[in-house]
C-alpha cells in the first residue's frame, strides 16, 4: 500500500498532485463553462481541462450534490461524453469518476474523452449526455449539453 507521504520531506501529497503523478498529466488549463439545465435543480460547472497520457479530462463540480447511491439501485444519472475536433477527429467516452466534495455541499468529478487530440488540434466540441429519471417519472429522460473547449498546449 502506498503512503500519502512524499519520499523527500514527509509532507502529505495533495490529491491533485497524486492524480497527476499517476495519470501522467502533461498539460492543464482553467476552463469555465456551466451546463445549468442538464440536471433539474443542479448546476454542472466545468473548471479545468487537462491532458494526461491517455485522455483529455474535464474537471467539474455539481451543486447541489448528487444523492448518495443506494446499494442495489441504479445510479441517479448515467453519463456519456463525446467530442469532435475542428479537423473532424472523433473522440469517445474515456470514463470518469465522481464523489462528494470534502467539506462542501457539492459533487466533484471528471469526464474524459479519448484518444488524445492529435498535434495541431486546437479545439474540441464536447457533448455531455445525461440519462436520468426525474422525480415522479417512470422512464429515463435524455438531456445534453454542448460546448467548445480549447485543447491545452502540451509541455
Amino acid at each position: 500500500m502506498q503512503s500519502d507521504e512524499t519520499a523527500g520531506g514527509g509532507e502529505l501529497e495533495s490529491f491533485a498532485a497524486r492524480r497527476d503523478r499517476i495519470f501522467g498529466t502533461t498539460a492543464r488549463q482553467p476552463f469555465d463553462h456551466v451546463c445549468a439545465d442538464l440536471l433539474p435543480g443542479r448546476v454542472l460547472r466545468f473548471w479545468e481541462v487537462a491532458l494526461d497520457r491517455h485522455t483529455l479530462r474535464l474537471e467539474y463540480e455539481l451543486t447541489p450534490p448528487l444523492p448518495a447511491r443506494i446499494e442495489g439501485q441504479p445510479p441517479f444519472v448515467f453519463w456519456e461524453t463525446s467530442a469532435e475536433d475542428e479537423l473532424g477527429g472523433q473522440y469517445v467516452d474515456g470514463g470518469g469518476a465522481y464523489g462528494p466534495a470534502r467539506g462542501e455541499p457539492k459533487t466533484t468529478g471528471v469526464f474524459s474523452v479519448q484518444p488524445l487530440p492529435a498535434a495541431g488540434v486546437r479545439t474540441l466540441r464536447v457533448r455531455i449526455r445525461a440519462w436520468l429519471t426525474p422525480e415522479g417519472a417512470s422512464a429515463r429522460e435524455e438531456r445534453s449539453c454542448e460546448f467548445t473547449v480549447a485543447v491545452p498546449a502540451r509541455d
